[in-house]
């Protein structure tokens, strides 16, 4: 699942009406349809992020430099509780980039591994939260100009296997050539709305809310097969046409919640 997966591929002719894979192809297609897209004209998206991903590891910090005072790892101490994340997103090209900062003067501490093993970690998280956010393929927020002959869901590569339509649900079953994984995608037989989907013995349960007459996005729960879970929960913000995330949730099986909050930049569509 990856983020390129919301890019427009390489075009596939439709399968004659009355195949299964044509009546899987519609369905899917149809509860595509029903998704939030980023208006067509969406320039690049420019973006400040507060997180609380370092707090655990500060707080042990700040501990330690309570106990045993030391001036140099005072001074990056201090950089660290003073730096600053932005970002932009470009969503006609699924492109994502992240920028640290830290206060003037600090540049001479950056020759330091764990910082920049910290600045790769945030970058890493933060292009991981947009392939989450942007995971078109199980719904959730959607290029504007993708809507062609082809589901949007299926990736390159990945084939409608079959269909099987049940009292209340239909549930379209799809491989994955280079794996031979098989993905099962329920979809709501009434609502056409996707409910959840299964691969590879996990579970991704999706909660949506609405927006005009689209959805977005407001729970992302994966069940794992040994048992744990992790769950993303997002909330929006409007700002004109655009909706954005305003806050990232994420938490699971032994681990204290992470959160990422946006705030979209004046004149953040470039």
């Amino acid at each position: 699942m990856c983020l390129s997966c919301a890019l427009p591929q390489a075009p596939v002719v439709e399968p004659p009406a009355a195949t299964p894979e044509a009546v899987g192809f519609r369905w899917l297609k149809a509860a595509d349809t029903k998704l939030y897209r980023w208006p067509a004209d969406t320039g690049v998206l420019r973006f400040e992020v507060r997180q609380n991903v370092l707090e655990p590891s500060l707080a042990e910090w700040a501990q330690e430099l309570a106990a045993h005072p030391d001036p140099s790892k005072q001074v990056i101490f201090d950089g660290l509780k003073q730096m600053k994340v932005t970002g932009t997103f470009e969503p006609s090209a699924g492109a994502v980039t992240a920028e640290v900062t830290f206060p003037e003067g600090f540049e001479a501490n950056m020759n330091n591994p764990g910082l920049q093993t910290m600045r790769d970690g945030i970058d890493e998280a933060m292009r991981g939260m947009f392939m989450t956010l942007n995971m078109h393929r199980v719904g959730l927020l959607a290029s504007g100009t993708e809507l062609g002959a082809v589901p949007p869901s299926l990736r390159d590569g990945e084939q409608i296997k079959g269909v099987e339509e049940l009292a209340g649900e239909v549930v379209v079953e799809t491989v994955y050539s280079e794996e031979q994984a098989i993905i099962r995608y329920h979809i709501d037989r009434q609502t056409e709305v996707l409910q959840f989907w299964e691969f590879s013995g996990i579970v991704g349960r999706l909660e949506w809310e609405p927006h005009g007459e689209a959805l977005l996005l407001k729970r992302l729960s994966l069940e794992m097969p040994n048992g744990t879970f992790l769950s993303t929960t997002v909330t929006h913000q409007e700002v004109g046409t655009l909706v954005f995330p305003s806050k990232v949730a994420i938490t699971g099986t032994g681990r204290v919640e992470q959160w990422f909050e946006f705030e979209l930049l004046d004149g953040a569509s470039l």
